[in-house]
C-alpha cells in the first residue's frame, strides 16, 4: 500500500535539512481521477496506528512538524483538485490537477532565521508563479520532532487505505541539500548531473517496481513496505508511455499525434507501443543542429515508438554574428567580452550566437585612462552590452592618462630651468603636464653671478640635465646659490688706521678679507689714526674721501693709503744762525717731514744717501742737503707751486752745512705743508 523511511532525522535528513539547508525532493506523477483525499506524501509523524490523533500528537488537534506536497480537493467538488503543500494544519493551493498526463515535480524546504518555506513546483520545467505553491510557516513552526518521524509516500499516515494515490508514482530523486531551481531542472532531466546533486543524494530510485524500492545511490537510505498492496509504482506496457522533449537553443518542438508543443508543454504520455513524430522549428536567427536520445539523429524529423518512457533532445544553435571592437586614441588598454571570445589586444573580433548578449569590459592600461565607448548603442564608460542580432563594431578610446612636471626653485641664487619637450621654463612657467612615460629633460642654467647647485626630487641629482620619466604628478627642486667674491683690503703707507666694511666682514686692522653675495653693494670706511692721515684709495676705489663703495661683481682689492701726518715741529726751533751747530738730528728730521709730504703727495720714497745718520759718527754734508732739497723740490712739483728759493742755491761739497741752510728747508717744508 505504501512504502516509508524511519527516523530519517538520524540518517542525514531532518526535516527541513542538516542544520536547516535544506531538502530537495524530485518525483514523477501520473495522476488519475479519483473522488477526494490521496496523498503523494508527507513527512511527518507515523507511529504505524493509522490515527489521526496521533498524528496531530501535541494535542488538541494540533500537528508539529510535518509537510506534504499532493492534490487537494475543491470541497465540496470531491471530483476536482489543486495542487497543494499541506502544513500548519492548513491546505495552501495553486493550481489545477489535470488527471492522465505525467508531471514532473519538485518540492524544496529550508529553515532560516526567518522561518521555516517550502516551494512546489508542480510542472516542471515551469517555475513560474502559475506552476508553484509556496508557504512560508513562522520561526516557531517545525522546531520539534514528531514522537515517530518518517518520510511516507504513496498514502497519508493517519489514514492508510483511505487516501492512496491511483496514479503512478516514479522517478524517486531524494537530496539533502537545497538545490538551485538550475540545479533542479538539470538533475530532474539526467539525475546526479550536477556537483550540488552527486555530492547530496540521499534516495534515488527512478525506477521502482512492486519488488524493488531499494536506494540506487549507493548510501543505503532503503524505504520499507507499509501493508501487503503494492502501488503502482512503475508503468507497464498496457499503460500510457511518457515522452519527454528538452531543448538546448531557440526554436519549438511539435508531435504529432498532438500532445507536446515545446515552447510550452515539453512533456506528455502517449499509448504504449504508438509512435509519435517529432518535428523541430528553429526561432529566427537559430538553426536547427540535430536531435539525440531515443534513437534519433540528423535534423529532419524524429520518429519513436514509444515502449517505455523516453527522452529526445532537440539542439539549437543560433546563427553567428560577428562583432567586433576597434580600439583607438593615443592611450593603452584590453577590451573583454563575457561570454567569452573578445580579448582585445590579441582578439578584437568573434562571433557569437544571434541574439547573444554580449558585455563589452574596457580595462585600461596602467598610465592610461578610458574615456568611452562608441558604436553599437554604447557610451560612456561602464560596460558595454550589445546584442548580438547583426554584425556589429563598437570603438573603445583610450586617453594617456597626464600628470604635472612642476619645477621649484630654491636657494639664494637666480636662474632658469626649461624642459626638453617643452612645457616648462621656469622664469615664468614651472609647472606642465605631461602624458604618461613621456622622457623630460630638465635643463637648469645659473643666472650671472649665480651658481647652479644641484637637483632633488624626481630621482634627479647632481648638476647635469634631470631626465624624469613622467609616471605620476612630480616636483623636482632646483637650488641656485648666488657666487661668492672676496674682497682684501691693504693698507699702505706710513701711518696707521683701520677700514671697516659696510655689510660687516671686514675690520682692518684684524680682518682685511672676506667673501661677499654677488652683486653685494660693500661700503669701505678709512679712519687714520692720531698721527697719520688718510690719502687716498687705490684698486677698486679711488679718491682721497675716506669712503669707498664697491660692488661684488669678481673679486675685488683695495689699498687704503694711510701717511704719517707733518707736525710741523722740529728742535732747536728756531736756529740760530751763526750759534745753533747742525745736527743729526736736525738732518733726520727733515726727511721724516719730507718723506710725510711726499708720501701725502703720492710721491714714492725717497731714497737717501746714508739713510741713517748717526749722531757722531756719521758726518752732515753738503750732499745731506741738496738731497732734501731735492726731495722737497719733487713735492712742490707735485703740488704745483713754485720751487722754494734758497739763499745759497749752490752748495759745494765740503762745504759747512749752516743753521741758515736747515732754516729754509725748515720753512720751505712748513710752506708745503699748508
Amino acid at each position: 500500500m505504501r512504502f516509508k523511511f524511519t527516523n530519517p532525522q538520524d540518517n542525514g535528513l531532518p526535516i527541513y535539512g542538516p542544520g536547516g539547508n535544506g531538502v530537495t525532493y524530485i518525483w514523477r506523477a501520473y495522476p488519475r481521477q479519483q473522488p477526494g483525499y490521496y496523498t503523494a506524501f508527507f513527512w511527518g509523524n507515523d507511529d504505524g496506528q493509522g490515527n489521526i490523533n496521533t498524528f496531530t500528537w501535541v494535542g488538541g488537534g494540533v500537528a508539529d512538524t510535518y509537510y506534504g506536497a499532493h492534490p487537494y480537493p475543491r470541497l465540496p467538488d470531491v471530483n476536482g483538485h489543486d495542487w497543494e503543500i499541506s502544513t500548519e494544519q492548513n491546505d495552501y493551493v495553486n493550481g489545477a490537477v489535470m488527471d492522465d498526463r505525467w508531471y514532473t515535480q519538485a518540492l524544496r524546504v529550508w529553515s532560516d532565521a526567518t522561518g521555516k518555506h517550502h516551494e512546489f513546483y508542480w510542472d516542471l520545467p515551469n517555475t513560474d508563479d502559475n506552476h508553484r505553491v509556496t508557504r512560508d510557516s513562522p520561526t516557531s513552526w517545525g522546531n520539534r520532532n514528531p514522537p515517530a518521524p518518517a518520510l511516507t509516500w504513496g498514502d497519508a499516515p493517519w489514514n492508510p487505505g483511505k487516501e492512496v494515490w491511483n496514479g503512478i508514482l516514479r522517478g524517486f530523486q531524494i537530496y539533502s541539500a537545497l538545490l538551485s531551481l538550475s540545479d533542479i531542472q538539470s538533475e530532474a532531466t539526467t539525475p546526479l548531473s550536477t556537483s550540488t546533486g552527486r555530492n547530496n543524494i540521499w534516495y534515488l530510485n527512478v525506477n521502482p517496481t512492486p519488488t524493488d524500492i531499494s536506494d540506487k545511490s549507493g548510501r543505503g537510505h532503503h524505504p520499507v513496505w507499509v501493508g501487503s498492496e503494492r502501488p503502482a509504482l512503475y508503468t507497464d506496457a498496457s499503460g500510457p508511455v511518457p515522452l519527454t522533449v528538452t531543448r538546448t537553443g531557440s526554436g519549438t518542438v511539435t508531435s504529432a499525434p498532438a500532445g507536446i508543443d515545446c515552447g510550452g508543454l515539453c512533456v506528455s504520455t502517449f499509448e504504449a507501443g504508438s509512435t509519435v513524430t517529432l518535428t523541430a522549428m528553429p526561432a529566427s536567427g537559430a538553426v536547427f543542429a540535430g536531435w539525440s536520445g531515443a534513437e534519433c539523429a540528423g535534423t529532419g524529423s524524429c520518429a519513436v515508438t514509444l515502449t517505455s518512457a523516453a527522452t529526445v533532445t532537440a539542439t539549437f544553435t543560433s546563427t553567428p554574428v560577428t562583432l567586433t571592437v576597434v580600439r583607438v586614441g593615443l592611450g593603452n588598454g584590453s577590451v573583454t567580452s563575457t561570454p567569452d571570445g573578445i580579448v582585445c589586444g590579441t582578439t578584437c573580433s568573434s562571433s557569437f550566437s544571434s541574439g547573444t548578449v554580449v558585455t563589452l569590459t574596457a580595462i585600461p592600461a596602467t598610465g592610461s585612462t578610458f574615456v568611452g565607448w562608441s558604436g553599437g548603442g554604447c557610451s560612456g564608460t561602464g560596460p558595454c552590452i550589445v546584442t548580438a542580432t547583426a554584425a556589429t563594431t563598437v570603438t573603445s578610446t583610450f586617453a594617456l592618462q597626464s600628470f604635472r612636471l612642476t619645477v621649484a626653485k630654491a636657494g639664494t641664487g637666480a636662474g632658469t630651468v626649461t624642459s626638453t619637450p617643452a612645457g616648462v621654463t621656469c622664469g615664468t612657467t614651472c609647472s606642465a603636464p605631461y602624458d604618461y612615460d613621456t622622457l623630460v629633460t630638465l635643463t637648469a642654467t645659473p643666472a650671472i653671478g649665480a651658481t647652479f647647485m644641484g637637483w632633488s626630487g624626481g630621482g634627479c641629482s647632481g648638476t647635469g640635465p634631470c631626465a624624469v620619466r613622467v609616471t605620476s604628478a612630480v616636483t623636482v627642486t632646483a637650488t641656485f646659490a648666488f657666487q661668492s667674491f672676496t674682497l682684501a683690503v691693504t693698507k699702505a703707507g706710513t701711518g696707521s688706521g683701520t677700514v671697516v666694511s659696510v655689510p660687516a666682514g671686514i675690520i682692518c686692522g684684524t680682518a682685511c678679507s672676506t667673501a661677499y653675495s654677488f652683486g653685494t653693494i660693500v661700503t669701505l670706511t678709512a679712519t687714520p689714526a692720531a698721527g697719520s692721515i688718510f690719502t687716498g684709495w687705490g684698486g677698486a676705489c679711488s679718491g682721497s674721501n675716506g669712503i669707498c663703495v664697491v660692488t661684488m661683481i669678481a673679486a675685488r682689492s683695495v689699498t687704503a693709503n694711510i701717511a704719517t701726518s707733518f707736525s710741523g715741529s722740529f728742535t732747536d726751533d728756531p736756529l740760530l744762525v751763526q750759534t745753533t751747530v747742525i745736527k743729526a738730528v736736525h738732518i733726520t728730521e727733515l726727511r721724516s717731514a719730507i718723506d710725510s709730504l711726499r708720501e701725502l703727495n703720492r710721491l714714492p720714497a725717497f731714497a737717501w744717501t746714508d739713510s741713517t745718520i748717526t749722531p757722531g759718527t756719521t758726518p752732515i754734508s753738503a750732499v745731506h742737503v741738496l738731497e732734501l732739497r731735492t726731495a722737497l723740490d719733487e713735492v712742490y712739483q707735485a703740488l704745483e707751486r713754485p720751487l722754494p728759493v734758497y739763499s745759497y742755491p749752490t752748495i759745494v761739497a765740503g762745504r759747512t752745512v749752516t743753521a741758515l741752510d736747515v732754516g729754509e728747508l725748515r720753512a720751505a717744508c712748513r710752506q708745503a705743508a699748508q
